[in-house]
């Protein structure tokens, strides 16, 4: 396994970081300098033999990042349809739809403050019968647009 590649795996469970490997070694991304540069640290003890080069810092011009989550949402079929509208009403991006034999997966990505409280609701929804499952992702810049829900359709006579 390349430098990269073990640097990216002894980094992914730091807090604040992600490291991806990069055509020039290892890229770290962090939201506190503070951050950056302990999870610096950790690659020089843990690879003592790599140089490690001066830190290239790009700066988001200057707004604020905000955490983003992949949520896994397991449900039996009946709730499905309505797991799906409350998490577009939460902003969360659909990224998946699968199937699990009688239950249905629905997979998104949603900014953390949006999902916070979620797993009760969901629980609520589904008379305790859904899964939920949350992961850190990634911090994105923060965005001060409020989506506009879809319209919904005209009724019907």
């Amino acid at each position: 396994m390349r430098f990269a590649e073990q640097g990216a795996l002894l980094l992914a469970e730091f807090s604040g970081v992600r490291a991806r490997p990069c055509a020039t070694g290892l890229e770290i991304s962090s939201v506190t300098e503070r951050d950056l540069k302990a999870a610096a640290e950790m690659i020089r003890i843990a690879f003592p033999h790599v140089s490690v080069g001066k830190p290239e810092i790009n700066y988001l011009d200057g707004g604020a990042l905000e955490p983003y989550v992949r949520i896994r949402v397991s449900t039996p079929e009946d709730f499905y349809g309505d797991i799906i509208v409350q998490l577009n009403q939460r902003h969360g991006l659909i990224e998946s739809l699968d199937d699990d034999g009688d239950r249905k997966i629905v997979t998104a990505i949603a900014p953390l403050a949006e999902m916070l409280g979620y797993d009760s609701i969901a629980a609520k929804t589904t008379q305790s019968k859904a899964l939920v499952d949350c992961e850190f992702l990634e911090f994105r810049p923060k965005s001060d647009e409020t989506p506009v829900p879809p319209k919904s359709p005209a009724a019907r006579a």
